[in-house]
């Protein structure tokens, strides 16, 4: 597929931005991705910037903006969003700017600010329309809470899919019993879809993105850390109507 010009903005910006950053979002909803790549690489940002947040009521994210500019810069400097783009095609995948997609779009619209605006996903994306519940917890999993899953995913039946975290233990089990049914499970990861973690559910992964879908904000190589993974839970649980 060949992207705009305006797509790979949108791509760019979204890799720019760290998950769930309402400053960013709030930049993306004011400027637009190319005005905003534009005018931090014009070097006019830091001069206009304080202006634009007074100016939307929003002075509170003032004193987040000399960070949020150089981020910017240094990963301008380093990101090549082509080449995360062909990384990702060739792993089957396909990216989803969610300005073209309003259905999709409007699972996050909870989130407000702090919605994605690109989605790295491989498998079946109309997975994403179906309605769905999400259940996660501990990845030190009891035998009973791994039977309470199965028992809990068996009760979806075709009403609806299963959202989970791809991690070990409840979610394993969650995904697992879906694939088991015939259910469509989703999971979203906290890194690109190259660094897909754990290692161990790597068997898993490879069988959901055959009937369910591998989602994640992140371009494909991407490392998970830790505030990755927290900021991953606020999809799960805007995604399901229950969790």
């Amino acid at each position: 597929m060949n992207y705009t010009q305006d797509q790979i903005f949108e791509i760019q910006y979204a890799m720019l931005s760290e998950p769930g950053d309402a400053l960013a979002g709030l930049l993306h909803q004011a400027l637009g991705s190319r005005n905003a790549i534009e005018q931090v690489l014009f070097g006019v940002a830091e001069r206009t910037w304080p202006e634009l947040l007074r100016k939307l009521g929003a002075e509170e994210y003032i004193s987040f903006l000399p960070q949020t500019i150089e981020r910017f810069q240094l990963r301008i400097a380093q990101l090549d969003p082509e080449r995360a783009i062909e990384k990702h095609m060739s792993l089957g995948g396909k990216i989803l700017i969610l300005s073209e997609h309003p259905e999709i779009k409007n699972l996050y619209a909870t989130l407000g600010l702090h919605a994605p605006t690109v989605l790295w996903a491989k498998g079946n994306t109309e997975a994403l329309l179906s309605p769905a519940i999400s259940i996660v917890g501990t990845r030190n999993a009891t035998r009973a809470g791994i039977a309470n899953t199965h028992q809990l995913v068996k009760g979806l039946g075709n009403r609806f899919a299963d959202v989970s975290g791809g991690a070990t233990g409840i979610d394993t089990a969650a995904h697992s019993a879906a694939l088991a049914l015939k259910i469509p499970t989703i999971a979203y990861m906290a890194g690109g879809l190259l660094n897909l973690y754990p290692r161990e559910n790597t068997e898993l992964f490879s069988e959901i993105s055959k009937s369910g879908l591998l989602v994640s904000e992140c371009a494909p190589e991407v490392a998970p850390t830790k505030w990755r993974f927290l900021q991953r839970n606020r999809l799960i649980a805007a995604h399901g109507r229950a969790t």
